[in-house]
Parts: C-alpha cells; structure tokens; sequence
C-alpha cells in the first residue's frame, strides 16, 4: 500500500507538471499586446490599430449634425500595424467611434489648438519677426520684437486673439530713390488676430513708439540726408481677406544735408530740422496717401564755376502732399542772406569779386515760381577795381507763346547784372572786358518749377566792351515734365505671417499624428508625445505634449502641450514656433520666433462651485486722482480685484451719485485699460452733473458662479470753472487810452458771479463786466502799457462756488478738454501811436560878437521806448551840414538834449530847428519845429567908465570925421588935376 501510495503520488505529480508545461504554451499564444488606436490624418482620413483584431471585429460610427453617416473602411495590412482609411471627409463637430474587438475610441473633430466650448483665456507672448534680405536696391530689414500679455476668447466657431504690451521695431528698406533707417522703442504694441472656422481671416497691428530715424533720397537733382530723433511714430499694418493696409506717421527733428550738382554748378546744404512730418498710407500696393513736411534753417552754398554764394536760410520749407496719386498741396520756400565771391584770371592778371547777398528768396507753391528773387552788392579788386550788382526779381505774372506759337503762363523775370571798373592794370584776354559792363535782360520763364528748359523768350541789352542786345525764343521750350507720383514702398514689412490651422482631434492621445492645412501655403505634421501635467490658475491640468514640422511654403519646428480633459480639452497651455516664410520674388525669408502660454482661464470655470472663493475688491481710484464736474476732462476708474480662483466675469461701479450710470469695467486693455489680464479693471468716466467734492462711488465684482464682492469709495470731483463759450468786441483795431465795447457768453453749471478782463500783464487792472441778461458787457479801456501789435485779451471767469479761470480763447463746445475748430483767440490789434514831442516855448537866445555854445532840449515820450531823437538845425548848423540828422542825448524826466554852436556870423531873427524821434517799434514821428529867435545881445556901462550909448556914438562920430576927410583928401586932389567944383575951388 505505501509502495503504491508513493508510486500514485509521483504519478499525480507528474500529470501535474504535465498539464503545467502543456498550459504553458497554450498560455503564450492566447497572449496579445493592447489594442491601441491613433489619428493618422494626413492625406487620408485614417486610423492605425496596433494589437490583434480579427479584421470582422472592426467597425467605425461617424456622426454629422445628428446624423449617421454611411462609412466604408479601406484595410491597409502591409505595414507593421493594421492601417484603416475611412472614404468619409471630416467636418468641424464631427463625432467618430472605432471599434477594434472589445476596444473602442471616441473622439470629436475639432480646430487646431480651440477647445470646442466658448472660452476666455489671457496669454503671456513673446515673438521676434526678423524678415532681411538683399535685392538690387541693397539691404532690406524688417525686424520686431514684441513683448506683452494677450486675451484669445472663443464664440461659436471664430476666435479673436489680442495682444498688447511693448518692444522694438528696426526698420531698413532701400529703393532706387533713396533709402530709411528707423530704429524705435515701441512703448504700445497692439495686435489683433481673427480665425473663423479655422480659417485666419484678418490681421491687425498698431504701434507707437520713438527712437531715431536716417533717410536719404536720390534722384537727379541731387541727395538729400536726414539724420534725427523720432518724438513720435505710428505704424500701423492690417489684413483683411487678403488685403494689406500700411499706415506709417513720424515726427522727428535733427540734421539735413543736400547736395546737388546740375550743368550750371553744384549745390550743397547744411541744415537744423525743427520739424520732420512723414505719413503714408499704402492700401493692396497702391500709395494712397503721402505727406512730407520739413521745416529747418540752414547754411547753402551755391558753386558755379569761379563763383560761390554761401547763403545762411533763416527759412528753409518743403511741404509735399499726396492723396490717390494727385498733389493736393505743394511749398518749397527758401529765404536768407549771405556772400558771393568769384575769381577770375589769365596769364596776365587776375581779379577777385567779393559781394553782399542782400536778398535771397526762392518760393514755390502747388508746383508753381511764386518767388524768384536775389539782390548782390559787392567789390572788385586786385589788377581792376570798381564795383558790381546782381538784381533779380519777377516783375510781373504774363502769358507768352513759344517759338511754335504755343501759349503759357510765364514769369517775367527782370534779370539785371553790372561791372563798374575804375582802374585797369592788365587784363587783354578778360572776360570781364574793360570799364563799364552793364546786362539788362527779361527771362520769360514758364512757371511750372518741375519742367526742364523753362525760358521761353530772353530779350536782353548789354553795354560796355561786348555791347549786344536780342530778342530771343529758345528752341524746345519749355519741356513739359510730368509730376511723379510716389509709389508703395512697403516699407513697414512685405510678409504676411499667419498660424496654422486645421483639424485635430478632441481628446487627442499619445502616438496621434495630424496634419493641419488649413492656412494656405502653410501646412505642420503634428506627432502627439507624451502625457503629463501643468499648473494653470493653481490647478493642475492634464496635458499632452506634441511636437511639429512646417511644410509646403513654411521650413521649421514647433512644439508645445495640449489640454486633454475637461471642457478646455484641445485648447495649447504652451507653444513654441520657430519657422521660415519666403515671400517676395526673390526667395526672401522672414523668420518668427514665437513662445505663448496660457495666463489664465477666465471662462469656463475650471473648478466647481463647491470650491469657489468670492472676489475681494483690493482698492478703488482714479488713475489721474481727480475728476473734473459738469461734463469736463474725464477720468479712467481703476477697481484692482484679487480672486484666488481667477474666475472674476466682470466688474461695475455705480456712478449714480455722480449723475451717471452703472457701468461696465474691463481688464481687456481697452477703453483706458493699461495691461491685459492684470486685475485692474478699468473705465473711462465722466461726472455729468454739477456735484463736486468727496462723492462715494461702489464698485461690485461677479465671478463665474455669481460670487460677489461690494466696496464703496469716495472719489475727488472738482468744480469746473466757468466756459467762454463765445466773445465779440468793437473795435478789433484800437489805439492805447481807447475804449472797446465787449460782449462774453460764459456758462457754467453752479452760476456765474463775475467776468473781467483781465489788463495787470499790461499796467491796467481788472475791468468788470456786467451781465445783462445772458450776456457779460461793458467797456474796456486799453492801458497804455499794451505794446502794439496783435495782443490777446484775458477773462477772468468766476463762478458762484469761487472757481476761477483766466482764459484768452473761446471754447464753443462748452468743455475746457473738448477743442473746436470754432475756437477762437480773444485777440485785439492794438495800433502804435509815434513819439509825442514837446518842443516848449520859444527859445530866445541873445548873442553878441562872438560864438556861443547852446543847448537845445525838447520832451520826447513813447509809451514803447524811443530807438532815437535827432534834431536837424539847418542855418544853425555847422557849414555843410544844413540837412544833417545830428542825435539827441537822453536826460531825466523825458528830456532830449543836443548841444552845438551858434556862429556869430548868423543873422539875427527867428531860425527853424526840426526834431524827430523814432519809437522801438519803428514808427517815426512827425517832424516838430523848434522855432529859435536871436536877439541882440544888450551892451551895459560897467561903473566908472562911460555908458554902452556914448561908445556908439563916439564910434559914430569918428566914423563921420573920417568921412569928411576922406572927401576933402578927394577934392583937393581933384584941384591938382585941374579939376574941381568951380568957384569953390578958387577959394
């Protein structure tokens, strides 16, 4: 019995080692690997099953619009894994069921990188577009560097994508006119993108900035060099079904040099830029709008041959305006003074020509010569001598037939040159000939300044050496140029750069491939990786890497993580783009650079509302921390708002206490906002009613789930003073000490307690106007410390709360912020009287034998300074100087003197002596006459000796002695001669 126990137990044993090895084998070929079941859609709308699946046990649903659609499968078993093709197209919503034995997968179609909920996200971007390339004009950049915070919300099938924030923009394009240098700090960056149904539709970009600029131009008349600082630029670039808009606007100033050269010499300027205005506007490569605007002061020099002028502009002006390829407005102006110089000789000798530019004015306007004027004065020396002038002006606007007869508007321009020579050494060979040299000549000149061969008629007398004089019409005149209309440029970049869109599957799995092509010429392999998890608002999320590569027109790589649950599901938490896009003709490349991320989910809520925390309004403020009543300068309300759950769904305040509404904030970046997604949220308001003071405001903050927070805070309103709405006076032109009658339209919301016109600024006070009805009126007296000229008139404005306000200009719209075309200044001409001269009362000066000093004084006042007072003293000037201004000396109290000499020899009687003055403003004075008597001067008898009267008559008396001898001494002569007086003689 144990012997057969032992020997039935080893035989059990070994039946079960038996049934072990024999299950073995079984075991290892019923074994299989999962079934698993991935996206393969690319040229195909496909599946690969990995695992074993009969081919029977295979079946697809696919549902459309709440239909079933009929699907036939295509077995592909030539690869490793088991590839099914579908003859079934895929739709936006579709949903698709594969069953593979007992496994199965659902997935629904949706849009690259869209979740197929409604959603609201903010973003953190950051992007580089470098697009550079060289053509046959030379080097061409285009590189911009964005960095800020963005909003992408969802509606129904189109997204909108927002991006705002700051950067950097180089701009370097050259053409065959010229070429520009910009380089800006953007400190506003916007950018607008739209995606419906896939598909990306529109583009817009805004930029503001400064920095610095180099522009040059070249064209046949010679090159133009720009260097300077850019105050203000503004680009502006939209897409719109294909259509690119470019809008470019810059203020600038800083340095210009030109230089040119022409068959009758070269031309160069130096220059100080106040103002440099570009704007263009550039719609589907045509230039629709061009304005270009300089306005400088400058050095020019002109070189001809032997002779220069070197010209300093006081005024240099280019004003160039373009609209739909037509010249809607035109000014080229140059005015200023400086030298002329020129050197000429030959073997013999040589001379030099050294001249005064008086006048120098060249105008131009809407394409026309307005001005064509030069005056030079000068010297000539070295182995001549003598003087020269060159004067010339347009005299006159005529019209003038050609040498074919045909009619033009012409300039008449009186063109006149002259040589004095008053010593000549040697000069046999000169061109300047010898003596006087003298050219009278009429250009007619056809007044278009761009035509070419512009003189039509030159008639022309000429004196001296080489006399000649003609009549002459010049062949081919005038040559009728046409105006160039600018043309696009495409100077703020020629690439367009879009996203890929396409299909994708919602929920997608690791080993998913998809191609998305749905931007044109833009196509990416998407390969989905592996599973993981990030952090968005403080939750984790589940996610799904994936990995990229651009096709068709696009080279590069792309890489980032898609949200694979929850209604977020196909939506990327992170992308990276790096990629290549040719454009142009001559395989240029602009390349991008792109990181986003998600900030975070506003909508839908990504938790529930058993977890939900209400919001907490942190602070509320004005961000000028005043507001102005009755309508005036508004203000931006800032409610800062703290929710740990990042679900706030909006933010009002209630400004009925203010006059106004219940309002809606945003944190989008709009209406004032300044960053997006940065829980300030913010709206313009405005106080509409007369309420001013410490006004409480309450701000109310929902979340997702109705949460609410309320807070109320007390706001500064001032009172805004009173409004000049309208003003008239008469007389608009006045002297000083008269009276204008004014008439003032002021409003405001608190009552209006006085108006004034304000004359302190100019030794006056304050003239009170009294109200008559709803009008100010009264009169004004204008101080005699109101120099002449065009003079603007101070109100002062109160209002019944004690608001003041001086204002020198009308505001017709009712608000201090809110300007009008309708304004006006409150202006008066006031008119400059001359000095007024007191020349006193007669002067009575007694004079004897002799010469006598004399001091000649007169009052002279001006309310606006004196720049002179001369006295003319005609007999009682020094000989030859009759006619002479000689200049009075100021004293106290208003009093001129000059003092000369009275000559003995002038006769007694009463002389005229003519004063004048001239004020600072230049205006002369009258003549005044000063009428001087000189008396006699009366002879006294000093004491001891005899009196003034027996001198005369002793001197008379000695001169009739000496009478009666002298007659005698002639008589006897006569008896001498044998002459006489008869009988008398014989005694």
């Amino acid at each position: 019995d144990r012997a057969h126990h032992h020997t039935m137990k080893g035989k059990s044993t070994f039946l079960v080692l038996l049934l072990l090895v024999s299950f073995v084998p079984a075991a290892q070929a019923d074994s299989t690997d999962p079934v698993t079941i991935t996206v393969d859609w690319g040229d195909d709308h496909a599946y690969i099953i990995t695992g074993q699946v009969e081919l029977s046990n295979i079946s697809v649903s696919q549902m459309r619009d709440g239909e079933s659609l009929d699907v036939g499968i295509i077995y592909d078993t030539t690869g490793d894994d088991l590839r099914i093709e579908l003859n079934s197209t895929l739709a936006y919503g579709d949903e698709i069921t594969i069953f593979a034995g007992e496994v199965s997968r659902s997935l629904t179609v949706g849009l690259w990188g869209q979740p197929l909920e409604d959603h609201e996200v903010t973003l953190d971007s950051q992007w580089e577009m470098n697009q550079q390339w060289v053509n046959e004009n030379g080097t061409q950049k285009y590189i911009l560097i964005f960095n800020g915070q963005g909003w992408q919300q969802m509606v129904g099938n189109t997204t909108e994508s927002w991006e705002m924030g700051n950067g950097s923009l180089m701009i370097v394009t050259s053409t065959e006119e010229g070429s520009l240098a910009l380089n800006l700090d953007l400190d506003s960056v916007w950018k607008n993108e739209t995606i419906s149904d896939g598909i990306f539709n529109s583009q817009i970009f805004d930029a503001r900035g400064s920095g610095g600029i180099q522009l040059s131009t070249q064209d046949e008349d010679g090159q133009i060099q720009i260097e300077g600082t850019v105050s203000d630029a503004w680009i502006n670039r939209t897409m719109l079904d294909g259509i690119i808009d470019e809008r470019f606007r810059l203020e600038a100033n800083g340095s210009m040099v030109m230089n040119g050269s022409d068959d009758d010499g070269e031309m160069s300027l130096d220059g100080e830029i106040a103002v440099l205005l570009i704007e263009t506007w550039d719609s589907n490569g045509t230039r629709k709008l061009d304005f270009q605007q300089i306005e400088a002061t400058a050095d020019l020099m002109i070189e001809n041959n032997d002779s220069a002028m070197d010209i300093t502009l006081e005024v240099f002006e280019s004003l160039a305006h373009w609209e739909d390829g037509e010249r809607i407005d035109h000014h080229e102006k140059l005015v200023g003074y400086g030298n002329f110089g020129f050197t000429g000789s030959d073997e013999n000798a040589s001379v030099q020509v050294n001249g005064t530019i008086i006048d120098f004015h060249q105008e131009q306007e809407d394409g026309l010569v307005i001005v064509d004027d030069i005056h030079i004065d000068g010297l000539i020396t070295g182995d001549m001598e003598g003087n020269f002038g060159l004067v010339r002006t347009i005299e006159e606007f005529d019209t003038q037939p050609n040498e074919t007869g045909v009619m033009y508007d012409v300039a008449i321009i009186h063109h006149e040159t002259w040589f004095n020579l008053t010593g000549i050494t040697a000069l046999p060979n000169s061109d300047l000939g010898a003596g006087a040299h003298h050219n009278d000549s009429y250009y007619y000149d056809a007044v278009q300044a761009h035509w070419d061969n512009r003189t039509i008629r030159n008639i022309w007398t000429q004196t001296g050496p080489d006399p000649s004089s003609g009549d002459e019409y010049p062949a081919n005149s005038p040559i009728e140029t046409p105006l160039e209309a600018p043309e696009s440029e495409g100077a703020i970049g020629d690439a367009i750069v879009g996203r890929e869109s396409g299909f994708a599957p919602i929920d997608a799995r690791p080993g998913d491939v998809f191609r998305l092509d749905g931007t044109s010429g833009m196509v990416m392999t998407v390969t989905c990786g592996e599973l993981g998890t990030n952090p968005i608002d403080g939750h984790i999320v589940d996610t799904l890497s994936w990995t990229g590569v651009y096709s068709m027109d696009v080279n590069g790589t792309a890489f980032g993580s898609l949200i694979i649950d929850g209604p977020l599901s196909g939506m990327n938490v992170e992308i990276q783009r790096m990629f290549e896009v040719p454009f142009g003709e001559d395989d240029q490349l602009v390349n991008l650079t792109e990181i986003q991320g998600i900030n975070r989910i506003l909508s839908p809520s990504v938790i529930s509302a058993q977890d939900n925390s209400a919001p907490v309004i942190v602070s509320i403020s004005l961000a000028e921390g005043v507001i102005t009543g009755e309508g005036g300068s508004p203000g931006h309300l800032e409610v800062v708002v703290s929710d740990v759950d990042y679900n706030v769904e909006s933010v009002s305040v209630d400004l009925t206490e203010i006059g106004g509404v219940v309002l809606q904030l945003n944190d989008r970046g709009l209406d004032g906002d300044m960053a997006i997604g940065d829980d300030v949220w913010t709206a313009q308001i405005s106080v509409p009613g007369i309420e001013v003071g410490s006004l409480n405001i309450t701000a109310t903050a929902t979340d997702a789930f109705a949460a609410t927070a309320e807070a109320t805070e007390a706001i500064t309103v001032l009172n805004q003073p009173p409004r000049l709405t309208a003003f008239a006076m008469v007389p608009t032109i006045i002297n000083r000490g008269e009276s204008l009658i004014v008439n003032a339209e002021v409003i405001d919301g608190h009552g209006v307690s006085s108006v004034e016109i304000d004359m302190r600024d100019y030794g006056g006070d304050l003239q009170a106007l009294n109200r008559v009805g709803d009008i100010w009126t009264g009169q004004v007296v204008i101080p005699d410390g109101m120099s002449p000229g065009e003079r603007l008139l101070k109100v002062r404005m109160v209002d019944e709360l004690e608001s003041a306000i001086i204002v020198t200009r009308t505001i017709t719209s009712g608000q201090h912020h809110i300007e009008s075309e309708l304004d006006e200044d409150i202006v008066v001409t006031v008119l400059n009287t001359p000095p007024q001269i007191d020349v006193g009362e007669l002067r009575v000066i007694e004079r004897g034998d002799e010469n006598i000093e004399y001091t000649l004084s007169v009052i002279v006042t001006d309310h606006d300074g004196l720049n002179f007072v001369r006295v003319r003293l005609g007999i009682l000037a020094p000989p030859g100087q009759s006619n002479t201004w000689f200049t009075m000396t100021p004293g106290d109290n208003s009093t001129w003197s000059y003092t000369f000499t009275i000559n003995k020899a002038i006769a007694y009687g009463t002389h005229e002596v003519l004063v004048k003055a001239k004020d600072s403003y230049g205006e002369i004075s009258p003549e005044a006459s000063v009428p001087i008597q000189i008396t006699e001067k009366k002879q006294t008898i000093t004491e001891g000796g005899p009196s003034n009267d027996l001198v005369a008559y002793t001197a008379i008396a000695g001169l009739g002695i000496l009478l009666i001898l002298g007659a005698v001494f002639y008589v006897k002569r006569g008896d001498s001669e044998g002459g006489g007086f008869g009988g008398f003689g014989d005694a």
